[in-house]
């Protein structure tokens, strides 16, 4: 301990003091990386630099360069500073002095747009370490200057940042207790699909162990010269090349702006020509930059590299919400007010690549259902759950261990199993997510014991606590549905079946 009770730790870089939060203590704010200054905006993550001294980390770390996310001002001004050191991660621990405690890495959502480590949602890890894991939050580089695909850099930086964290992780993460032989990488929406990506990723073989992705929203996946054409468009409206020397020259305040003003055009007119085909069919728009298809880091999706990742002995732990799309889809759902709804609609599944012979079992399932319902049904397994149980029965059919969940306590504020509904649950944040609109006045607070002790049992032992995926058939599913939380078949088999036939 240093002064005033303050724990001290010896890192590669220098030591950091953190502070105490309850029974654990909290180290913010650490660099795992050099600050993405100048050209190294846009260049794979550099060594952190050491310091002498004892480095303060009892205040939250800066966060990636972006214009718009749920936070304070101040981060998002901090930001845009070119010495900004946002590549930074904070650990959460139980006992300092211990060891061979389980390692979570907690990897933020929001779209690979926005948002970081200390983000009000998930920012306090506490509870999952009180349960007795070392918890890891780290921020990674987003949008353009994470994913763009320019000339003269590297491909999915903000992919390489987060394979620069897990090995920081494996380097440091005794000095804090914990086992990096033994490290769960978890998220949610991009965080989750990240997960996915890293568990596709031969370039993060040996960092990490089990994966948990969670709630993890469209695959989206660029190829490359879609991915070109969007960063050609971001550039062009930028007045410059798309690539790194012309770029470096460019405010960052100019190039987080710009994006911005990009992503709002590709959701009001989401041009194929322009932003790609996948990214429209899949990411509704949204996505101008997103991960790519390349040979060093993704050379595969993860369905296609789960045979080839079997020997890795990487345990998954995949799980979605009953309705992830909705009401994130609500820009290209159904419009209430158009005189043919079944043309409406037709149309609108098209828009994400779905075949509109799929809806008649969804119609038979919902006699009641209006046009928007059975998009938002149909969008749901077309573009989330039929991916991760193709994901899921090619791993396990190569012998890998997968297990299922499902998220299906329906807010009372949309009425729905919302996308990344189960935050609130895993970070006992109820008063944020409440006061945003998204949980309700009572929500279940016994669905975070149920919840909380899965995530902590599988990064321990492996074992979430129901069985897994066979080669033969998917598995019993998790349900987490905030009152029974039953073990059931596959739910909606018939609908999984369908779409799966027609994809």
């Amino acid at each position: 301990m240093g002064a005033n009770g303050n724990p001290v730790v010896s890192t590669t870089s220098g030591r950091v003091r953190g502070h105490m939060r309850g029974a654990v203590a909290v180290f913010e704010g650490i660099p795992y990386a050099a600050a993405p200054a100048g050209e190294l905006l846009f260049d794979a993550p550099q060594p952190a630099p050491s310091w002498d001294g004892i480095r303060d980390c009892t205040e939250p770390g800066p966060w990636v360069p972006q214009g718009v996310s749920i936070g304070s001002t101040e981060l998002l001004d901090a930001s845009m500073r070119e010495d900004n050191e946002c590549l930074n991660l904070t650990v959460t621990t139980p006992d300092v002095g211990g060891a061979g405690l389980p390692v979570m890495v907690w990897i933020h959502p929001s779209a690979w747009q926005a948002g970081g480590n200390s983000e009000a949602r998930f920012a306090d890890t506490s509870p999952l370490a009180r349960r007795g894991a070392v918890v890891v939050a780290i921020n990674y580089r987003l949008g353009a200057p994470g994913f763009a695909e320019i000339a003269g850099a590297p491909s999915n930086r903000g992919l390489r940042d987060q394979i620069a964290a897990l090995t920081w992780v494996q380097e440091n993460i005794r000095a804090f207790g914990g086992d990096p032989g033994n490290v769960t990488i978890f998220g949610s929406s991009a965080g989750g699909l990240s997960c996915a990506l890293l568990f596709a990723s031969p370039a993060a073989t040996g960092l990490f162990h089990r994966a948990i992705p969670q709630s993890p929203g469209p695959v989206v996946v660029a190829e490359p010269d879609e991915a070109h054409l969007s960063a050609r468009n971001w550039a062009t409206r930028l007045g410059t090349e798309p690539s790194r020397t012309a770029l470096a020259a460019v405010a960052r305040k100019d190039i987080i702006g710009r994006q911005l003003a990009m992503t709002l055009e590709s959701m009001q007119d989401p041009d194929p020509r322009c932003w790609g085909a996948s990214n429209v069919r899949a990411g509704f728009g949204a996505f101008p930059f997103v991960p790519v298809l390349d040979a060093e880091i993704l050379p595969l999706r993860p369905a296609e590299a789960a045979a080839g990742r079997a020997a890795a002995g990487v345990s998954l732990l995949l799980g979605q919400s009953t309705d992830e799309v909705q009401p994130m889809a609500q820009l290209i759902a159904p419009q209430p007010a158009a005189i043919d709804q079944d043309a409406e609609l037709a149309r609108c599944l098209e828009r994400i690549g779905a075949d509109p012979a799929v809806v008649e079992i969804f119609r038979r399932n919902r006699p009641d259902a209006g046009t928007q319902e059975l998009f938002y049904a149909v969008a749901a397994e077309w573009l989330v759950r039929a991916p991760y149980h193709e994901l899921a029965e090619n791993y396990a059919t190569a012998g890998g261990l997968v297990y299922l969940n499902e998220f299906a306590w329906r807010t009372t504020t949309v009425d729905a199993a919302i996308h990344s509904g189960e935050l609130p649950f895993l970070f006992e944040t109820y008063d944020v997510h409440r006061a945003m609109g998204l949980l309700g006045d009572h929500p279940p607070t016994a669905l975070a014991e149920e919840m909380q002790q899965a995530w902590i049992s599988f990064a321990t032992h492996g074992d979430p606590g129901w069985a897994a995926v066979t080669p033969n058939r998917l598995a019993a599913v998790q349900v987490f549905d905030g009152e029974t939380n039953p073990v059931v078949p596959t739910p909606r088999l018939d609908e999984l079946d369908v779409v799966r036939r027609f994809s």
